[in-house]
């Protein structure tokens, strides 16, 4: 699943990212089924792909 623009960025501390990162996540998760999460770390690990390739 492609980021979303406002899912990125920079803050200004390490707190404020850890923040960022749970919201975004949150958001995320009310979106993402755990089917989905699981088919996409298996393709993850699948080290045929070509952006594995380098």
């Amino acid at each position: 699943m492609p980021q979303r623009s406002h899912h990125r960025g920079r803050a200004g501390s390490l707190d404020g990212a850890k923040a960022d990162f749970r919201k975004a996540w949150a958001e995320l998760q009310g979106e993402v089924s755990y089917d989905q999460i699981k088919a996409a770390r298996a393709i993850e690990g699948d080290r045929s792909r070509p952006w594995h390739k380098r």
